[in-house]
């Protein structure tokens, strides 16, 4: 399935093509990040909608990071990530300045 082929929206805003492409890059570097005795606010509902089904990602930004999101799949937490590119951090909805720490 190609980019084009998917809608994106968040907090059901839908996402035009370069901030899709931008989404779709930044939600390929999900990993691991060890605790840092931090905890989530600010949560960003994704909705990825194709022609076979809908997936509904919660993202919550990090309490102490604002550069990385916690992102959930349902209820699991299925990894971290950290977001290094402002024009990303804005679609997201992100407020500057984005220090690394609140």
């Amino acid at each position: 399935m190609q980019a084009q082929d998917i809608i994106i929206l968040i907090n059901e805003k839908k996402l035009d093509k370069p901030s899709k492409l931008l989404f779709i890059s930044g939600m390929q570097t999900l990993r691991k990040i060890a605790y840092h005795h931090s905890s989530t606010t600010n949560k960003r509902t994704v909705s990825i909608i194709s022609h076979l089904d809908t997936t509904i990602l919660n993202l919550y930004q990090d309490s102490k990071r604002p550069r990385e999101f916690w992102v959930y799949l349902g209820e699991k937490k299925v990894g971290r990530v950290d977001i290094e590119n402002d024009s990303l951090l804005e679609i997201l909805g992100v407020e500057k300045p984005y220090n690394n720490e609140f």
